[in-house]
């Protein structure tokens, strides 16, 4: 095989990715994230508890980073799952407050997948979590720090994510997927 040829071939290789990856960009716009009501059985292996402030279990928290609310009123901690051991998985998130916002909540997220648990401040109030039960499932969550309460939980369905676009169907090795009427 010449120079020449191995250009050509890569260069027709390199071409059909390209129209590939820009099938995929129009698929976009053919896929949706299905959201309805958390499952009782996967909410009930989420816990929030107050904790004690002199509490043993706080006392090694400290040395994990800390996410501070916007206006540093209040801090979390994460303490993750050990991703080196076999699942499913357990994560908590500890949310701290100041003299003024004392108390400790305690967010267990038992049995998870790999995907984790993804948190972050909306304001000084509110917590937004995030926790993956699969590679296509996950649970929406909005937390009041004051209350202990959930203000908002709605599971995400991303199967129709992994699907092939609707004119793919017929290519080789594609999944078929059946049609929307």
């Amino acid at each position: 095989m010449t120079k020449l040829t191995r250009t050509i071939a890569l260069a027709l290789l390199t071409l059909q990715q390209v129209l590939q990856a820009g099938s995929l960009v129009e698929c976009q716009n053919e896929h949706r994230v299905i959201y309805s009501s958390p499952d009782p059985n996967r909410m009930a292996k989420i816990v929030v508890i107050r904790v004690s402030s002199d509490s043993r279990e706080l006392a090694a928290l400290h040395k994990l980073p800390k996410v501070d609310s916007p206006q540093r009123t209040r801090w979390m901690v994460v303490q993750g799952a050990d991703f080196t051991h076999p699942g499913p998985w357990s994560t908590t998130v500890y949310v701290f407050g100041n003299r003024a916002n004392p108390g400790t909540l305690k967010i267990e997220f038992r049995d998870h997948a790999n995907g984790g648990v993804h948190e972050h401040w909306i304001n000084e109030k509110l917590v937004a979590l995030d926790v993956w039960w699969g590679r296509i499932l996950s649970t929406a969550l909005v937390l009041d720090v004051e209350s202990g309460k959930w203000l908002y939980a709605e599971e995400a369905d991303y199967s129709e994510m992994i699907q092939p676009c609707e004119g793919e169907q017929s290519k080789p090795g594609a999944l078929n997927r059946p049609s929307q009427q």
